[in-house]
């Protein structure tokens, strides 16, 4: 019934049959008398329409504020400069002893103080400039009570050149442990 409803819609908005006297689905595109209809990817023209929807593919990813580069293939499996574990534990160690020194935990303000903490470690982990690595920082911030608390985590990399560094850093009040991830991309 739904079929015969659109069939007899196409027919009120003046679609051209592609069969004259078949009751089959109209198509979107008809097909011209003596034309016949190309493929996307069909000869010359479907090559540059191709390489015309990539190119605004490629403009069209990621966020409009974030400039997006596209690496050449260097064939380089092997980091210029890896990323050391005793920077980035001394950098973690500063920050946390620098900042959570005299902080007290209030359930509202770290929430604030994890994402200043992760900001501040990601911006100075930048600041070292591995050249080709996906940075990742994790920051856990809770109340220290009579209880026990266990931070563990699991990657699938590359032990050459990829790695990690954590610190925790407790006061009377709070446990903060921070983690910082290097991992290279070829």
């Amino acid at each position: 019934m739904a079929r015969r409803q659109s069939i007899m819609q196409n027919d009120l908005m003046g679609l051209p049959s592609p069969h004259p006297g078949d009751d089959r689905r109209k198509s979107l595109f008809p097909i011209l008398s003596n034309h016949r209809r190309s493929s996307v990817a069909g000869g010359v023209a479907g090559f540059l329409a191709a390489k015309r929807f990539k190119k605004t593919a490629l403009k069209t990813e990621g966020s409009p504020n974030q400039i997006q580069v596209n690496y050449e293939p260097t064939y380089r499996m092997d980091p210029k400069v890896k990323f050391t574990v005793v920077t980035v534990h001394k950098m973690l160690k500063e920050i946390l002893d620098e900042r959570l020194d005299g902080f007290k935990y209030n359930p509202k303000f770290c929430v604030t103080m994890t994402q200043v903490l992760t900001d501040e470690i990601k911006d100075r982990m930048k600041q070292m400039s591995w050249d080709r690595y996906k940075l990742v920082v994790l920051v856990i911030l809770g109340e220290r009570k009579d209880q026990d608390v266990m931070v563990t985590s699991r990657c699938a990399w590359d032990p050459k050149v990829d790695s990690y560094a954590s610190y925790t850093f407790t006061n009377k009040t709070l446990f903060c442990t921070a983690s910082a991830y290097g991992i290279y991309t070829e």
